[in-house]
């Protein structure tokens, strides 16, 4: 039998481990997964020998249309993430509208811009969000956040909708009931509004650490993992820079609960010290950047699999915008990050032994997948799954160039980092639609 895609020689990264086997597919989907001596034909084959062959990434956390119109950003941020071996990204679909209204034409834009497959997570930012629900649940939509920060004129501001506890306990309630999983962005307010004022006489990055302190996590970590106890909900924290904030979680989960932590490069990477950034200010994002101790709190956790996912929070804005006035609090807080997600974990995580390549496939695609209602179709090397796939070099030695990144962002906060392990090709659906060339960067489809 000839299959349509061959990858053969290299060493892929399925659910039981890592062996050394040739990947057929067939279509859009994986067909087989065959013994490395057994000789298969392709209509196409793709050497994969010194390489590891992993699922095509599954990005839980990016916020498209931010600052660009949203079929313009979907299309140039797409591309940056099939540049950086992500596959499905999980855009949160944040609108001060009626998702009656809005969600069927951003569902529609995909088809045409967008160079990876694109699923949603709704975003509950105004108290009737809660009655479209179903509505949303019948369109693919099966994670929802919630805001413990942003309440009052703050929120008004931002145009987001901060959740009090009373809030929280109703809409996990109703998440419960329609089956599905809520998402919680846990940051005390009250202690950051109080907090600020004591350190905008200083203009670094630690300022602005210390104007969120740790504190700010820990109190509605534990608020938030409370009310969902109550409610008999399972609950996903976001962006988890607070290494402490594990134990916090940990001690839910020994009473029973399920408590789900996402965690992102930012944070097992920089501090609120800046220190190897060349432009600290780059690094600007909410909840903070924290202490060495956190950052090293949190790999820990990544090696032990008590954090379940990396996601990116990414955000595509340009360097004017992203510094502001010059100054940390005029500054953006958000950055883009799709393309060297995989190349952090690559090049600080396995390359430097703090987690292992299939910890990197779990917490990049598997987990992400299963948590978001898109596994077994994605997140996996398995017979029957999508062909999404991602071929990396852990040897591969390059240094992070915005232009070279595929977003239309024109900095990184890494830029001129040297880092060992990139992917090479990126497959969806059995089709390249990414090939990082040496000298020539990411070549892509479109």
């Amino acid at each position: 039998m000839k299959y349509d895609l061959v990858i053969s020689g290299g060493k892929v990264v399925c659910p039981g481990g890592v062996r050394e086997a040739t990947v057929a597919a067939s279509g859009c989907k994986i067909v087989g997964i065959m013994s490395a001596d057994v000789a298969v034909e392709g209509l196409r084959t793709i050497d994969a020998a010194g390489k590891h062959v992993l699922p095509g990434g599954v990005e839980p956390h990016t916020h498209i249309g931010e600052y660009f119109p949203f079929d313009q950003d979907l299309a140039s941020e797409t591309r940056s993430a099939a540049a950086g071996g992500i596959t499905t990204v999980f855009h949160y679909n944040q609108s001060t509208d009626l998702y009656r209204n809005v969600l069927r034409s951003q569902i529609e834009a995909v088809e045409g811009n967008a160079y990876v497959d694109v699923a949603y997570n709704g975003i509950i930012n105004r108290p009737d969000h809660l009655g479209e629900l179903e509505y949303l649940m019948e369109n693919g939509v099966t994670s929802f956040k919630f805001f413990t920060a942003y309440k009052g004129d703050e929120g008004k501001a931002l145009q987001q909708f901060g959740c009090d506890e009373g809030a929280l306990v109703e809409g996990f309630r109703r998440v419960k009931e329609v089956g599905g999983l809520p998402m919680v962005h846990a940051e005390n307010q009250s202690i950051y509004l109080a907090f600020t004022p004591k350190f905008t006489h200083r203009n670094d990055l630690a300022a602005f650490s210390e104007a969120r302190p740790e504190l700010c996590e820990d109190l509605d970590i534990r608020t938030v993992c409370r009310i969902a106890e109550y409610v008999g909900s399972d609950v996903y924290i976001v962006h988890l820079a607070y290494g402490r904030g594990i134990d916090i979680v940990e001690d839910f989960r020994r009473r029973g609960m399920k408590v789900f932590v996402e965690t992102c490069p930012h944070y097992l990477t920089g501090d609120k010290t800046g220190e190897g950034f060349s432009e600290p200010v780059s690094l600007k994002i909410v909840p903070p950047v924290k202490g060495k101790d956190s950052q090293e709190l949190l790999w820990k956790g990544l090696a032990v699999g008590q954090i379940q996912t990396v996601g990116c929070d990414h955000v595509c804005n340009m360097w004017e915008q992203k510094r502001g006035q010059g100054d940390i609090w005029t500054a953006l807080g958000a950055f883009p990050g799709m393309a060297t997600r995989l190349p952090l974990l690559l090049s600080q995580g396995v390359n430097r032994g703090r987690i292992t390549i299939e910890q990197v496939a779990d917490v990049t695609s598997t987990n992400p997948a299963k948590l978001l209602g898109v596994y077994p179709r994605k997140g996996a090397i398995i017979p029957g799954a999508d062909a999404d796939l991602v071929i990396v070099d852990l040897n591969l030695e390059r240094t992070v160039d915005p232009a070279q990144l595929q977003s239309a962002a024109d900095y990184s906060p890494w830029q001129g980092w040297h880092l060992r392990g990139w992917p090479t090709t990126t497959i969806l659906r059995g089709k390249i639609v990414a090939r990082l060339e040496r000298e020539l960067g990411a070549t892509l489809r479109g």
